[in-house]
C-alpha cells in the first residue's frame, strides 16, 4: 500500500513539473535571436522531387533487406534450437489403460506416478 502511495506522488508530482516547465521552454525558444532576426523574403531550400524508378527502387532495397534479416533470424534461432535442445524425439507410448486407469489404493497411485514421472 505504502509503495503505490509513493509511486501515484511521483507520477503526480513529475507531471506537474513536466506542466509548469513546458511553457517556460517555449517562451524561451520564441524569444531567442535566431527566430527574431530572420529575414522574412528567405526562399526555402526544399530536396530534389525523386523519380518514381528511384523510389521503387528504394523501396524493393529496404523490402530485401528486411526479408533477409527474417531469413538470418530463422536461421540462426534454428541452429540455436538444435545445439539447446538437440533432436526432438517421439514420445513414447504408453498403452491406454495405464494412462487413464484410477489406481485403486495408495500403492497403485504411487506407482503410477513414479511411472509417468520416472522416478
Amino acid at each position: 500500500m505504502i509503495k503505490n502511495i509513493i509511486k501515484k506522488s511521483l507520477i503526480l508530482m513529475l507531471t506537474g513539473l513536466m506542466f509548469i516547465i513546458t511553457p517556460v521552454s517555449a517562451e524561451n525558444v520564441a524569444t531567442t535571436d535566431a527566430v527574431q532576426n530572420l529575414p522574412v523574403d528567405t526562399p526555402l531550400q526544399t530536396k530534389q522531387p525523386m523519380s518514381r524508378r528511384e523510389l521503387a527502387m528504394k523501396f524493393i532495397i529496404a523490402m530485401l533487406a528486411v526479408g533477409a534479416s527474417s531469413v538470418m533470424i530463422y536461421v540462426l534461432l534454428s541452429i540455436y534450437n538444435r545445439f539447446i535442445y538437440g533432436t526432438p524425439t517421439a514420445p513414447d507410448k504408453r498403452s491406454e489403460d495405464d494412462e487413464y486407469k484410477t489406481p485403486n489404493n495408495m500403492k497403485d497411485a504411487l506407482d503410477n506416478f513414479y511411472k509417468k514421472t520416472k522416478w
